[in-house]
């Protein structure tokens, strides 16, 4: 009988990751943000209301710090589609 390998659980979240878990979720509060489940480290999903245009609805980084990088990049895509769509 073959033995069936299974991903490692995830590592329970440090104080220091939930600090900036709290941190992030503050800051972005349109996005769902947490450890991934993929095992990539971290994620965040786009809130999308009822009148949602599109744009970026998901972003995935290994750090609490590239993912703050990456959604203050789609806030700058954000402003730049709203100031191009409204001109």
């Amino acid at each position: 009988m073959s033995k069936v390998l299974r991903p490692a659980p995830p590592e329970a979240a440090s104080a220091e990751d939930m600090k900036a878990l709290d941190a992030l979720r503050k800051d972005f509060p349109g996005w769902w943000i947490g450890r991934s489940e993929k095992r990539i480290g971290w994620d965040a999903k786009r809130k999308r209301g009822a009148f949602w245009t599109g744009g970026v609805w998901a972003v995935e980084a290994e750090s609490a710090e590239s993912l703050r990088a990456q959604l203050l990049e789609v806030q700058i895509l954000d402003a730049r589609f709203t100031t191009g769509a409204s001109s």
